[in-house]
């Protein structure tokens, strides 16, 4: 064979090769998310958001690939308003009525209700108080902290407690050290760690009561994108049906859930006001509560194994071929400056 006609031939081959990864690029589907800088201990969060996003999107969409766009750490209404300018496509954000008008809800509680589910933190003189406390009339005597623009406040000033407001994590624990305040109810998944950096400040987990009220975090994304709505939906729909829902959920928070021994608490229920009428309470299936707690040894080893063809995220180390640890506490230190918001808002 001519030498020049091998030389053609190889050339051939190698354009067609180098442009193997380009067809394959072209080919996928972004999906963009905010990237939040390291919030320490909080950081389990946002992986599991990653983590849960990437196991929706593999089993509707595997041309999809999730990428992460840095924004400065941004309010949920700021979030919002990424999603309807374009910048951003996903959002995890606390559902209300007018959220759900600007925005296309995926009515999956990705918590599973989980951030409804509250202990306090307390004094240590008046978690001895708190301890007497049977009802929510009795509780209706002390003085709760809440963020002044936080989802919770309106759901206990509805209740008929006493809420005195602050407008940072350190701002409402300054306030429980003057004694303005009795209490500040926090997150099954955020108040083992908080109580670990407030220890020797003799702020402690009140540890007979605990709060409870329908509360639904979303996937969100721009009204007009049906398309990714549809995926994200369908995908939900699968993972849950197979059981790796449940089996993320558990690997991320069941350790938090164990410590909290909701079986010994005396739990006060709360209305929400601000739960929109379409919030899927009739699916069972979607909501934690303490009779499906599950132990350590029945979260399976397929929690912790993204399956083969997952999306990948670009840039990004959050993402391997095991999920990331789920149950360390970190430093006893105290939260990073702006990262404890107690959910996404």
């Amino acid at each position: 064979m001519p030498v020049q006609r091998l030389t053609r031939i190889a050339l051939t081959l190698a354009l067609f090769a180098s442009a193997l990864p380009l067809a394959t690029a072209a080919d996928s589907i972004p999906v963009r998310v905010h990237e939040i800088e390291n919030q320490g201990a909080y950081n389990k969060r946002y992986s599991y958001f990653l983590v849960l996003l990437e196991h929706v999107l593999n089993a509707s969409c595997e041309e999809c690939v999730i990428e992460k766009v840095a924004f400065p750490l941004a309010t949920s209404t700021r979030n919002a308003v990424h999603l309807q300018k374009g910048r951003i496509d996903v959002a995890w954000i606390n559902t209300n009525p007018a959220r759900e008008k600007l925005l296309r809800p995926v009515r999956i509680p990705i918590y599973k209700g989980l951030i409804g589910w509250r202990l306090l933190l307390a004094r240590e003189g008046t978690a001895n108080k708190l301890r007497n406390v049977a009802n929510l009339e009795q509780l209706q005597t002390f003085w709760a902290g809440q963020g002044h623009d936080w989802p919770d406040t309106p759901i206990l000033k509805s209740a008929g407690l006493q809420v005195r407001t602050s407008d940072s994590w350190e701002g409402i624990i300054h306030l429980l050290q003057q004694e303005r305040i009795d209490y500040f109810p926090r997150g099954l998944n955020e108040i083992i760690y908080e109580a670990q950096t407030l220890r020797h400040q003799g702020i402690v987990i009140e540890h007979s009561l605990a709060l409870h009220y329908p509360a639904a975090v979303y996937f969100y994304v721009a009204k007009d994108n049906q398309v990714l709505a549809q995926r994200l939906e369908a995908g939900f729909e699968t993972i849950i049906k197979n059981g790796e829902f449940d089996r993320l959920f558990h690997h991320f928070f069941g350790a938090d859930i164990r410590e909290a021994h909701l079986e010994t608490k005396r739990i006060i229920e709360l209305k929400n006001p601000n739960l929109p009428p379409l919030t899927p309470l009739s699916r069972t299936e979607l909501w934690f509560t303490p009779a499906n707690v599950v132990t350590s040894n029945a979260v399976t080893s397929n929690a912790v194994t993204l399956k083969a063809g997952a999306a990948k995220a670009v840039a990004s180390d959050t993402y391997s071929e095991s999920l990331p640890e789920a149950v360390s506490a970190g430093p006893a230190s105290a939260p990073p400056e702006n990262a404890a918001p107690p959910e996404p808002q």
